[in-house]
């Protein structure tokens, strides 16, 4: 039995989610590559630099940190998911100067003040504690190390979540609402309460970023590609994973009618979304 903090993120990431992430590698990785583009730009890896990938998930952000270190650098990937980290080992596990853990970033014991740079891309979201994670994450870093990561604006301001989810609650009742900072996609929606944790935990010179721009669902799928997309993944997905005897023809429909008001012709399905990108670095 799992007795870590996050036992609950740990159950859904390797018994629910990371499968499907897994399954929907290249999918997801062409939907967030701008992402990945934005933080790199923020994080400026450098060659020789050391770097430490949270929540790496398959490992694209890994793969594109361990191109800018070098082999005379060296890339830890960090995840709870191993469906995810098997992908990220297949994908990667020629480089040398990679590396993975199956390992909960907010207790893993990094080797202190070794590594120049810390990044994620979407996974810095479901600490049950984040202001011991990012205390821990601090600790892995040299003096002037930096950190550099993006997390979710509000679920109102992303449509590309907020549309399906509504959809889902044409057929299931809403879940009972959680306590602001419960760890989830959007538990660090509030740039000041983020500011605060990062300051708390000893990182200064923190600049937040709101990044909004379209996304492009699936990398550019049309509407019936996107629409089974949303039944695996995002907050729709997760509560009509709780229904029973889900009319799942009904809701394709639904889809795919909320949905053909955002296909645009050469980019598929593009959807309004908002996220914060977030620096900052160590005294």
């Amino acid at each position: 039995m799992c007795t870590s903090p996050n036992a609950e993120q740990i159950r859904l990431w390797n018994e629910l989610a990371g499968p499907r992430w897994a399954r929907l590698e290249q999918t997801l990785d062409a939907q967030f590559a701008s992402y990945a583009t934005a933080i790199l730009r923020a994080a400026a890896p450098r060659a020789a630099e050391h770097a430490i990938d949270v929540g790496c998930g398959s490992g694209a952000l890994s793969a594109m940190l361990a191109e800018c270190v070098g082999p005379t650098g060296s890339v830890l990937g960090v995840d709870v998911s191993e469906p995810l980290l098997e992908r990220a080992r297949a994908r990667l596990g020629g480089l040398r100067h990679v590396s993975f853990a199956t390992a909960d970033a907010q207790e893993f014991e990094f080797e202190p003040g070794r590594r120049d740079l810390v990044c994620s891309r979407f996974g810095v979201m479901f600490f049950a504690d984040p202001s011991a994670a990012f205390r821990n994450l601090l600790g892995a870093l040299r003096r002037g190390g930096r950190i550099s990561f993006m997390c979710w604006d509000e679920l109102k301001n992303n449509d590309w979540a907020r549309v399906p989810f509504e959809i889902a609650l044409q057929f299931v009742p809403p879940p009972p609402p959680k306590p602001a900072g419960t760890p989830g996609p959007f538990s660090m929606s509030d740039p000041e309460r983020t500011r605060s944790v990062l300051e708390a935990a000893g990182f200064e010179n923190i600049v937040i970023q709101r990044l909004d721009e379209p996304l492009r669902v699936g990398g550019g799928v049309g509407v019936a590609e996107a629409v089974e997309l949303f039944l695996e993944i995002g907050p729709g997905a997760a509560v009509l994973r709780e229904a029973e005897a889900l009319p799942l023809d009904r809701v394709r429909q639904a889809l795919e009618a909320a949905l053909a008001g955002y296909e645009r012709p050469e980019k598929g399905v593009e959807m309004g979304a908002s996220a914060w990108l977030v620096s900052g670095q160590r005294a």
